[in-house]
């Protein structure tokens, strides 16, 4: 049966719209890379397996996490090894690759890549505009730059922020839950 392990759901600009908010796994034991449709069944999701990402018949592919990067494209660490490494093949067997590994960068053809958002010397209230960004990478990068600066530097424009959103807003309740996120790691969670 698969043994996955990793996971990341798929995010932003740079990938095809129907593979936004799909969710890929490493399956290290059939070396490949699996791809997931989540879809709401009644109180809970029910996901469905759709074509794989990567499928190698090498040995040595060895998937074991998952990533999206700030320009959009998925990495994936492939540990490299012929052998799992659970005692089936005894330790000092001369196959046992100690010192390789790959990263590998999957890209969609014909369509351009996000360039990486200025995050590190952003403002407050430029991190708080990158809340609404398409790639879970950004939001995640400017709520941790937003935690950072602290409750006092960032609960009022936070507060300003979450005011100032359009109610009409496909998005909004995105941005809430994004906002919310940001009040409870700067332990303020009644902001909204």
């Amino acid at each position: 049966s698969p043994k996955h392990c990793g996971l990341e759901i798929l995010s932003g600009r740079h990938l095809p719209q129907s593979w936004r908010g799909t969710m890929v796994a490493n399956d290290f034991r059939a070396n490949r890379v699996c791809r997931f449709e989540v879809t709401e069944d009644k109180s809970g999701y029910r996901s469905k397996q759709v074509e794989e990402l990567i499928k190698s018949s090498h040995q040595a592919f060895r998937p074991i996490d998952v990533k999206m990067g700030p320009d959009g494209a998925i990495y994936i660490a492939d540990w490299y090894n012929p052998i799992i490494q659970h005692g089936e093949v005894d330790f000092r067997d001369e196959r046992r690759d100690r010192t390789h590994g790959r990263i590998w960068r999957i890209t969609a053809k014909d369509r351009a890549l996000v360039e990486k958002p200025e995050i590190k010397d952003a403002s407050v209230s430029e991190l708080l505009e990158h809340l609404k960004a398409p790639e879970a990478w950004t939001r995640t990068q400017a709520k941790l730059f937003l935690k950072d600066k602290g409750a006092d530097a960032v609960a009022r424009p936070l507060k300003n922020w979450i005011r100032s959103l359009d109610a009409n807003d496909s998005q909004i309740e995105s941005y809430r839950l994004e906002a919310l996120w940001v009040s409870l790691s700067l332990r303020k969670p009644d902001l909204g």
